[in-house]
């Protein structure tokens, strides 16, 4: 599992981080020098785990596998990489104070 956090410097830093932004970055398409460390170490990411289905590299602190109980997340970021357990731990609690089918229950 990993979340990419960095702000993107696209659109004078209007976009920020959106979804598949980091996909450049991951084919070694880096326009922008703060990103390039960021690139090495989300492309090591892919081209490690499509080898042997482990993501861990040089470049990045340890990767655990995901499980639920430590909800272990890679927060990709440049300069500020790092492996966080449970995030999101605050929305995910909100969501699960929600009865089971809300707010589509068949009554």
């Amino acid at each position: 599992m990993y979340y990419f956090a960095w702000n993107t410097q696209l659109g004078d830093g209007r976009l920020r981080a959106f979804h598949t932004a980091e996909l450049p970055l991951a084919m070694r398409l880096v326009s922008n020098p703060m990103a390039e460390e960021l690139s090495r170490q989300i492309a090591g990411a892919w081209a490690a785990f499509a080898r042997a289905g482990n993501p861990n590299h040089t470049r990045l602190p340890h990767w655990e596998p995901y499980s639920l109980e430590t909800r272990a997340t890679m927060i990709f970021d440049a300069g500020n990489t790092a492996l966080a357990r449970n995030p999101a731990k605050d929305e995910l609690a909100l969501l699960t104070s929600f009865p089971k089918g809300f707010p589509y229950d068949d009554e």
